[in-house]
């Protein structure tokens, strides 16, 4: 039985050890240094629900934690060659606090996965530290999917129903195989997917620097950081103005009587927080004074209940 689980992630920059670095090349034919990789972390499924009413079993959890050691990751799950972009080096299973729905303890699985810094893999690189390529899903095997209601793995009970005030999902148990992990645009777990990155070159992120310049501390940036640094600054500067002319306009509608250099002159005194607060209660008294009505008259539509990836695909 084949399946594919799928997640989400978040980026942030650190180191890589040399301990790691000797995991990594295991899987090369020449030894690559640490200028040589972009490693990042990924949560590649847990035991919770997930969209599909599906849960992996704990037991599952603790087999696959071993099985996707050294597998590959892909985009779209499209086994070509030309789609493997990375592969996972460590696996390590995290407890959590509390209990799933099946009364297991919640874990998650999380993996550590390298990519070779080369011309090809830039572009890759680059679009998981924007955010772009985010979620993951996984392939691989199980024998058993039972049915929490009666423990049968052919019943009558259908997932995502409820018996009795009980829902019906299936867990998914005894892991055979773990085939890869994938990049997908629409993920059916909620919980796993990229967690860090590693970009090797940097020995610190900007977001630690900025902070210890907050704190009196002096620091030295980099040319890349530098130019990140004025383009938050810009884009900064482009929302305060946005605020401040939706403030002077929705004052120019409700108090005409006001004069429009003393209005923006005060709202320009305002720091982001307050000038945000400002917006939000002169947006609240356009809404009462201009209601704005739609010209289409609703309809009730009905959704097909059905996965995005078909059977099996989480």
């Amino acid at each position: 039985m084949t399946i594919n689980k799928e997640a989400k992630a978040k980026t942030e920059n650190n180191l890589i050890s040399d301990e790691e670095m000797a995991l990594i090349n295991k899987y090369t034919r020449k030894k690559l240094e640490k200028d040589d990789v972009y490693t990042f972390s990924v949560t590649l499924c847990d035991n919770e629900t997930d969209r599909d009413f599906e849960v992996f079993s704990l037991n599952a959890l603790k087999t696959l934690c071993e099985l996707f050691v050294g597998k590959t990751g892909i985009t779209d799950h499209e086994a070509k060659s030309t789609n493997q972009t990375a592969r996972i080096y460590k696996t390590e299973l995290e407890y959590l606090e509390g209990v799933n729905a099946i009364g297991e303890r919640k874990a998650r699985l999380v993996a550590k996965a390298y990519i070779p810094v080369t011309e090809y893999t830039k572009d890759i690189i680059s679009r998981i530290e924007n955010g772009i390529l985010k979620e993951v899903s996984v392939g691989c095997s199980v024998k058993k999917s039972l049915c929490n209601i009666c423990g049968k793995e052919q019943c009558s009970h259908l997932k995502g129903k409820t018996y009795g005030g009980k829902l019906c999902i299936k867990i998914l148990d005894e892991a055979e195989d773990a085939y890869e992990f994938s990049f997908v645009a629409v993920p059916a777990q909620r919980n796993a997917g990229v967690n860090k990155s590693f970009l090797i070159k940097e020995e610190f992120n900007l977001t630690e620097k900025l902070k210890n310049l907050k704190e009196g501390e002096s620091v030295t940036l980099t040319f890349k950081e530098a130019k990140e640094l004025k383009k938050a600054a810009s884009w900064g500067e482009n929302y305060r103005n946005s605020l401040l002319d939706a403030v002077r306009k929705a004052s120019a509608i409700l108090s005409p009587q006001l004069d429009g250099d003393i209005v923006e002159e005060m709202a320009a005194s305002l720091d982001i927080e307050k000038l945000i607060s400002l917006n939000k209660y002169y947006e609240a008294q356009l809404n009462k004074a201009l209601p704005i009505k739609s010209q289409l008259t609703s309809t009730e539509k009905t959704v097909k209940n059905e996965s995005l990836n078909g059977g099996f695909k989480i």
